[in-house]
């Protein structure tokens, strides 16, 4: 089929910053150069086309998660605006949330939060899991890495690398393992009984806990382990441990996902007294004022300045990949000449 390249390319960002790298690639800090957008800037998500390519249904991968991140609300994750390639590298720029994940905030800016934050975000999350599922998209991969923490208080969520399409159903199974063990539901470690939508709600579960006590609570340096407390142990949750905190925890972490509570979304979670002076409507329109005791921290520049692929390691263009957000595509202009890998280095 005959492949039409995109007319963006590395050479219209102007560097500024390694965000974070990976197996698979690295994020940076980006400007645009020229046109409809000019000055504003992006995260520039750069992907080795070897690791996709080696990867099985690797490319398949990458659709599902161009796909659900052009079809998320931008309220609720991280909005798409290009895709591009070269002979190397697969590239997604994509919004940049001016602050940092929920990981650092968690365990470097707080070491734990108060109640009140724990059910400030808990509310954003829910509401982001529950707009997925209704959009027929199962996450798979929730923990606090996967949500950025914005200036503002509010949360959106990131990398849709294992987000499933088209679950129609809060029964529709599904059987590939994926995702990071310390936050996996205890159906998905049986890989013939499949699992559901509900795996989501579990993960709603820990990062909650995680959240209010600053640590796991399926927790090992045992791969073997962790899986063993996830199919066995229940969160040891202490006495003095507020008495709906304690009751909302115990419900999203059963292990039976059809006693689970998340099957009809937000709906049955809101009865729960934590949840029971959270104000939906308010949340959406983003007016409550965060319940934060420490400010959230810019993104810090990342370590990464030396960033390798094997450039004897061509592959062809994919069709359907390139793309530009509607809202951008009033740009015309003439495909500029080939360009550099990487984009344009800030000069000093």
């Amino acid at each position: 089929m005959f492949y039409r390249p995109s007319t963006i390319t590395a050479a219209d960002f102007e560097h500024i910053k390694y965000l974070g790298s990976g197996t698979f690639g690295v994020v940076s800090l980006v400007q645009k150069i020229g046109g409809v957008d000019a000055g504003r800037t992006y995260a520039l998500k750069a992907i080795k086309k070897e690791a996709v390519v080696q990867r099985k249904n690797g490319f398949k991968h990458l659709q599902n998660e161009l796909r659900a991140l052009k079809e998320v609300d931008g309220n609720m994750g991280v909005r798409l605006f290009y895709t591009f390639q070269t002979d190397y590298l697969f590239y997604l720029a994509m919004e940049h949330v001016e602050g940092c994940d929920l990981w650092t905030y968690i365990h470097k800016v707080c070491r734990r939060l108060t109640l009140k934050a724990t059910q400030f975000f808990t509310a954003q999350i829910m509401l982001a899991i529950d707009y997925l599922h209704e959009e027929q998209i199962v996450f798979r991969d929730l923990k606090p890495e996967n949500i950025m923490v914005g200036l503002d208080g509010y949360l959106k969520l990131i990398d849709f690398g294992h987000a499933k399409m088209e679950i129609k159903t809060w029964c529709t199974k599904m059987y590939s393992v994926i995702g990071t063990i310390y936050y996996t539901a205890p159906e998905q470690l049986d890989k013939s009984q499949g699992y559901t939508k509900m795996v989501d709600w579990w993960a709603v579960g820990v990062v909650a806990y995680q959240m209010f006590f600053g640590r796991l609570p399926f927790d090992s340096e045992n791969r073997k382990e962790v899986c063993r407390k996830i199919l066995e142990d229940e969160p040891y949750l202490p006495m003095q441990t507020n008495k709906q905190f304690k009751e909302f925890i115990q419900v999203l972490l059963r292990k039976d996902p059809n006693q689970r509570v998340g099957s009809t979304g937000k709906r049955s979670l809101m009865l729960y007294d934590f949840m029971k002076d959270v104000d939906v409507d308010a949340f959406m329109a983003k007016t409550i004022d965060p319940p934060l005791a420490k400010k959230v921290p810019s993104n810090p520049p990342d370590d990464t300045e030396a960033w390798k692929y094997d450039e004897k390691v061509k592959h062809d263009h994919f069709y359907g990949f390139d793309y530009t957000a509607p809202q951008l595509r009033s740009l015309k202009r003439p495909a500029p000449p080939d360009s550099e890998e990487v984009p344009v280095k800030r000069t000093r």
